[in-house]
């Protein structure tokens, strides 16, 4: 009887862990469409949002390009599952120096980000 509760035991931990395995993909390919679609809007000449973030930024629109590389790579990437650790850990790099830039920004112009929150959410082609 006690073989009988195991086996039932090791059937439900198999199961749990398929599911577990499906969201994951799930979660993990929705998140490469993301990169995909965002990194490759990097690319587009037309696109004001982009060129003027990238201009307050200040280093030059090359970085544009470079950043909308790098994404659009580690999303091809995370669609593999030998090389899903390395374009994670690269977007998570690339996520995290976007954020220390936005706060240098905020600091160079004197705003805390709650005052510049507003900023955030506008609509690309608001002045707010």
């Amino acid at each position: 009887m006690a073989r009988h509760s195991s086996s039932v035991w090791t059937d439900n931990w198999q199961h749990i862990s398929n599911a577990l395995n499906i969201t994951l993909w799930i979660l993990q390919t929705r998140t490469a469409a993301i990169f995909l679609f965002v990194g490759s809007s990097k690319f587009d000449p037309t696109n004001s949002f982009w060129i003027q973030l990238f201009s307050k930024v200040g280093i030059g629109q090359w970085f544009r390009y470079f950043t909308g590389g790098i994404e659009v790579v580690c999303a091809i990437l995370l669609l593999f599952p030998k090389a899903s650790a390395i374009g994670a850990a690269l977007l998570a790099c690339t996520m995290a120096g976007a954020i220390v830039t936005r706060l240098l920004s905020w600091a160079r112009a004197n705003q805390s980000p709650l005052c510049s929150w507003q900023s955030l959410v506008s609509s690309p082609g608001s002045d707010t």
